[in-house]
């Protein structure tokens, strides 16, 4: 960790207990307040878990099906009726990503004419994506697009008739035992999260201005290692929605990813070398984040960081260990 440098936490859980917890870095640079094992840190992408599951517990109690279009529930005129849910969950809707990594979009860049500060909803987030014309053909391959998540987060108040973060609240956070995560704004945290750092100069800068104000279905939560083995547990244990549709979401959908080589399910990744490791990660600037769960071992491993360092050798060291 000295060598990268690190500033995060990774914590190896098995049975609700953490067998080993590695804690480096500032929680606050300015102020050297030290992470610990209870900091929350962003997650970025990986908590589209999240909007997944809460969209499988709607289809669990019978209030949308997988097969329906997205647009329909997310209010029409949004995207090509053809489009469905369970094309959504898996990326291979064609809907065009609001920073489409793949043609060399800057996702930082994206808030220099539009202010993050105003990104608190997901209608929000229409304007970027709404209207422009499809990748490809719904359903033709493999494309990642965090537009796809904003219209379920969409679908889950339309459904719930509860803002997103709510809904969240009371679909998985609550069924889970997840006291400390949340959709927290930047600007205004809980006292012991991490503010995401990007190096600027010889020093850093807050990622403040760098990503919307609050997150949201494709991104942006707050959780801590603990929460994370909480979540893991309850989805394999049902706890979310019943085992046949946590399996189902666990499983492989899509075979082919392209360039990443992992596989996906339903909002989370399949191992490429062992079925048995699904894992959730996330990449935004000032936040680096990856959580494992090994589905025979019921092992968790995550991994924070609130700067943008290297995690592959802390990968390397303590992935083996979920076995």
């Amino acid at each position: 960790m000295d060598a990268i440098p690190y500033s995060g936490v990774a914590a190896l859980y098995e049975g609700g207990r953490a067998i080993d917890t590695r804690c480096e870095g500032y929680a606050d640079i300015p102020n050297k307040r030290p992470n610990g094992p209870d900091t929350l840190f962003g997650m970025a992408s990986g908590c589209k878990a999240f909007t997944a599951a809460a969209i499988l517990s709607l289809a669990d109690k019978g209030e949308l099906s997988l097969d329906d279009s997205a647009d329909r529930l997310a209010g029409g005129g949004i995207l090509d009726p053809a489009v469905t849910i369970l094309q959504l969950l898996t990326h291979t809707s064609g809907v065009r990503d609001y920073a489409d990594e793949e043609e060399g979009e800057d996702y930082e860049s994206l808030w220099l004419e539009r202010p993050s500060y105003s990104m608190r909803k997901p209608e929000d987030f229409l304007p970027l994506f709404a209207g422009k014309p499809p990748k490809f053909a719904p359903g033709g391959r493999f494309g990642y697009s965090n537009s796809g998540f904003v219209l379920l987060a969409l679908i889950v108040e339309r459904a719930t008739r509860l803002p997103f973060a709510e809904a969240m609240s009371e679909r998985v956070f609550k069924r889970c035992g997840m006291e400390r995560s949340g959709y927290y704004r930047l600007d205004m945290p809980p006292h012991d999260a991490a503010i995401g750092y990007i190096a600027e100069g010889e020093g850093f800068r807050s990622n403040i201005y760098s990503i919307p104000i609050v997150g949201g279905g494709d991104g942006g939560c707050f959780t801590n290692g603990a929460d994370m083995d909480k979540f893991w547990r309850a989805l394999a244990g049902g706890g979310i929605v019943e085992r046949a549709l946590a399996e189902d979401m666990m499983r492989i959908h899509v075979a082919d990813t392209g360039d990443e080589e992992d596989r996906y399910g339903l909002g989370l990744w399949i191992d490429k070398e062992n079925e048995d490791i699904i894992f959730v990660q996330g990449f935004d600037p000032g936040v680096r984040f990856l959580s494992y769960y090994h589905r025979k071992t019921g092992r968790t491993l995550t991994i924070c960081a609130n700067t943008e360092c290297r995690l592959g050798p802390i990968v390397a060291e303590l992935k083996p260990r979920l076995s």
